[in-house]
């Protein structure tokens, strides 16, 4: 028996860089002034990956969506589509930004991939400050240290050893 056909994602709207914050404000939060490393774009946030990496040469900025079927990869720009668990290795991303809209659920694999000294921003979106409240409460609890929280954001790091 074969399994059923995956989905292909033709039913999920393409992803445009969004409104607010600007890359500008998304490359400051996650501390990127120059490459190397990794950086993970998570659902909307995605939409900033092409400017980012004209912002930041050296980095990789890996979106991370199913509304990024139709882009065209370029230097410094990945796309994939994956659930939790993330397909990386422990403390091999440099920094994840996101929208508060997903599960706070997913700080624990956040935390994982994310290494030393490296950093996640969350953004309040839609689901504004009481969103962000949950991500900094749940971020807290891996472990993960708050270097800014604002009505609108939380950023946290790996401490360094």
């Amino acid at each position: 028996m074969r399994p059923p056909p995956r989905r292909t994602g033709d039913d999920v709207p393409d992803i445009g860089p969004p409104a607010s914050p600007p890359a500008m404000e998304v490359a400051a939060l996650l501390g990127l002034s120059d490459g190397p490393g990794n950086v993970a774009l998570m659902g909307d946030m995605a939409g900033h990956a092409t400017e980012l990496a004209g912002l930041v040469p050296g980095v990789e900025f890996i979106g991370i969506a199913p509304g990024l079927r139709g882009w065209e990869e370029r230097e410094g720009v990945s796309r994939l589509n994956a659930g939790i668990p993330l397909p990386f290795s422990s403390a091999s991303l440099r920094g994840v930004g996101l929208f508060a809209g997903g599960a706070p659920s997913m700080a624990g694999e956040l935390a994982r991939v994310v290494g030393r000294g490296g950093r996640i921003a969350v953004w309040g979106g839609d689901g504004g400050e009481g969103m962000v409240r949950e991500w900094e409460t749940a971020l807290r609890s891996e472990g993960l240290n708050v270097l800014a929280s604002e009505e609108m954001a939380v950023v946290v790091t790996h401490a360094a050893p």
